[in-house]
């Protein structure tokens, strides 16, 4: 038409000091930090190691690609990781809403218990003895979180997951490795977190 096309406007939300100081902690461990303000979404920092230098991508291409690091993977946005202690917030919000006798339960925590064929651990196998919901989060216990889990169910958790926050739509990234990045960088599948989702006793307990 010989008009310009105007494009969209692009707008980084990344605060260069908070950025620093994630870059600071990272250090040369292997792995990633994300930022993000709750109310927004906005990403206020994304690091992640080992990198690489996109100017010298062609010339270094094999060994890169071959590195058992995996540094042409970002960790922040291609990794695939359990959600750790975070999620037993979410367990615990679906026990307030779907089991009612949430306060009268409690838990005897030995450090360890099977749960679905599974050992979970409480961190160092500590035990925390009788635990309510109020112990349990300042403990943070596996045990009773996973126990927890069982008895609200995993499509209560699942729901209450999806309804307080759903980060791969608010951020517009998918977090599952493409077939294609998988076949041009071997070791990526070794490295990273496996794309199955866990039982939700062994997702409640995760830490």
């Amino acid at each position: 038409t010989g008009k310009a096309i105007q494009g969209n406007d692009v707008v980084l939300t990344v605060d260069m000091d908070i950025q620093s100081v994630a870059g600071d902690i990272l250090g040369n461990k292997k792995g990633a930090v994300v930022v993000i303000e709750p109310s927004t979404g906005r990403i206020l920092a994304l690091q992640a190691y080992p990198d690489f230098d996109p100017n010298t991508v062609a010339e270094n291409w094999e060994t890169l690609k071959n590195d058992e690091k995996s540094p042409l993977v970002n960790r922040a946005t291609q990794g695939l990781y359990p959600p750790g202690s975070t999620f037993k917030v979410i367990t615990a919000l679906t026990a307030l809403e779907y089991y009612s006798d949430w306060q009268e339960f409690t838990y005897e925590c030995t450090g360890e218990a099977v749960f679905e064929n599974k050992v979970i651990h409480c961190y160092n196998n500590k035990e925390h003895g009788t635990v309510d919901m109020k112990k349990a989060i300042a403990t943070s216990c596996n045990c009773y979180f996973a126990e927890l889990a069982k008895r609200v169910g995993a499509e209560n958790i699942r729901k209450k997951a999806a309804a307080e926050a759903n980060p791969p739509a608010v951020l517009g990234i998918n977090y599952r490795l493409k077939t294609t990045t998988a076949k041009l960088l071997p070791n990526a599948r070794t490295n990273l977190a496996a794309t199955q989702p866990a039982p939700p006793a062994q997702a409640a307990a995760m830490s």
